[in-house]
């Protein structure tokens, strides 16, 4: 719809480009590791080991949660679903790394290297 006409006001790159339009992608810990700074892998750490909300605790995980998939969300903010430690409830947690120009430029870069989303015959 908006091909080639939007540029993100942050870094003035072209993210509706023919390549793809912006979409949710996995990501494995070594391409978020790629993607975090120093300061932003501690804040992350810190969050999935003290601060996300179990809904089925009613409470904050305190032990902490297994991440079990994460994702690169449309706004190039870091999506983590995964299980509390101590019920094994199904949690998720949001952080919003993808305001800072710097962390949005390199997660531009990793979908240019990861390609257009690939279509299966069905």
């Amino acid at each position: 719809m908006y091909k080639n006409v939007l540029l993100n006001k942050k870094s003035q790159i072209d993210y509706w480009s023919p390549m793809t339009e912006k979409q949710h992608i996995g990501i494995n810990l070594f391409q978020l590791a790629v993607l975090l700074d120093v300061d932003e892998k501690l804040f992350y750490n810190f969050v999935i080991n003290h601060s996300v909300y179990c809904v089925k605790c009613r409470g904050i995980a305190s032990k902490g949660i297994e991440v079990e998939e994460i994702y690169l969300t449309e706004r190039n903010d870091i999506r983590v679903q995964g299980r509390c430690r101590i019920c094994n409830g199904s949690v998720g947690r949001l952080f919003a790394f993808g305001e800072k120009k710097e962390f949005d430029e390199k997660a531009y870069r990793l979908r240019k290297s990861i390609g257009p989303p690939q279509l299966h015959a069905q």
